[in-house]
């Protein structure tokens, strides 16, 4: 949470499930419980990553003063559940035929997990036709916030359409979609379940060739890297149980890689060097490191391997035929039945945790 131009913001938005008019929980740290509470805000404004929040007075609670907060204050969705719905917004003005039939097509196959909304609504994926960019027969699947930018639109995801009917058009946009929903939904499952009861200690860390020797990312902000900066996680177990680790990156063209999973038993220390960045694509990511109590009788770490997936395809033309924690993690893909909202926390013990670290690449200046 910090001081914006407008008041206070926080690092979440529609994509994590903040939408307006949600109460918060203003907490000292993410490891809080809400007997600790501060007191409350409400979401006064949501973006895809960001929402502005106003102290409000509820029953018990004044309304704080927003400059009186110590520093490192944690706001909390008071819901749990996590919405694995994609909201994709319809393209503006009028689309050719064969493209507004693969859209009814695809509105039909993919109910469960996709919702078409109006081209104004607020929406994970938004669906733009440009005439004078470099595709001009080609529907752009752009993020939330509908940026476009004419030079980059060879990194843009796009799907052609011209010369192809609506059944392939609508095969081809469902498999970028699939890509797209999967990194959507985990992230979600981080904003909504990133507060913990496990002691464990984490720290990012970061070195270059200029500065060889490790320091603490703070990631209170949203850090910049460049080109070969390297990212390390230090972590420590102080439960007497042992906790299963994995660590994940979603990248801003989202693709999800797995970098490490482990067991810590108690008071280990993990001292790991994690990914070097580099010059392949630019914009916000995301380290993703999922704790968990290790299950009994289980001699092998919790395995999440199966959420790694290569980047959306940027370039697409032809079409394509055809319980429990890990198992909600699993339900976060797009291919499954069930549509709504998934608690994760089954209450039989120790939560875990899905906790993320927003970092933003930049190129080298």
């Amino acid at each position: 949470m910090r001081e914006g131009e407008f008041g206070l913001e926080i690092n979440a938005g529609h994509l994590m499930g903040v939408d307006e008019g949600d109460l918060l929980a203003l907490l000292p740290s993410a490891a809080s419980s809400l007997d600790d509470a501060l007191g409350y805000a409400e979401v006064t404004f949501s973006d895809t990553f960001l929402a502005e929040i106003e102290p409000v007075a509820v029953e018990g609670f004044e309304a704080v003063d927003p400059f009186g907060l110590p520093e490192g204050v944690f706001a909390r969705a008071l819901e749990d559940d996590v919405d694995f719905t994609l909201r994709v917004a319809a393209p503006e003005g009028d689309i050719p035929d064969e493209l507004a039939a693969a859209l009814a097509f695809l509105a039909e196959d993919a109910a469960q997990r996709l919702e078409f909304v109006p081209a104004g609504d607020p929406a994970d994926v938004r669906l733009a036709v440009i005439p004078d960019s470099p595709r001009p027969g080609a529907v752009y699947l752009l993020p939330g916030s509908g940026f476009f930018e004419a030079d980059k639109a060879d990194q843009t995801p796009s799907v052609g359409f011209e010369g192809r009917d609506a059944f392939e058009i609508a095969g081809a946009m469902e498999a970028s979609l699939e890509t797209i929903s999967r990194a959507v939904n985990l992230l979600r499952m981080g904003g909504q379940y990133d507060q913990t009861d496990l002691d464990v200690r984490l720290t990012l860390q970061t070195r270059n060739r200029r500065e060889r020797e490790l320091r603490d990312l703070d990631t209170a902000s949203v850090p910049k890297l460049i080109p070969r900066d390297e990212v390390h996680v230090l972590a420590v177990n102080n439960e007497d149980f042992p906790i299963d680790a994995n660590v994940l990156y979603i990248g801003s063209d989202y693709s999800i890689s797995h970098f490490w999973r482990g067991r810590l038993n108690p008071g280990d220390e993990l001292k790991k060097g994690l990914f070097r960045i580099t010059d392949e694509a630019f914009g916000r990511d995301r380290v993703i490191i999922i704790l968990s109590p290790a299950e009994a009788g289980s001699d092998e770490p919790l395995d999440l391997r199966f959420l790694a997936q290569d980047a959306v395809v940027v370039t697409r033309g032809t079409g394509i035929s055809g319980g429990g924690f890990a198992g909600a993690l699993r339900e976060a893909g797009f291919g499954t039945t069930t549509r709504g909202a998934t608690a994760i926390d089954d209450g039989s013990g120790p939560s875990p945790a899905i906790l993320q670290f927003d970092l933003d690449t930049v190129p080298e200046s």
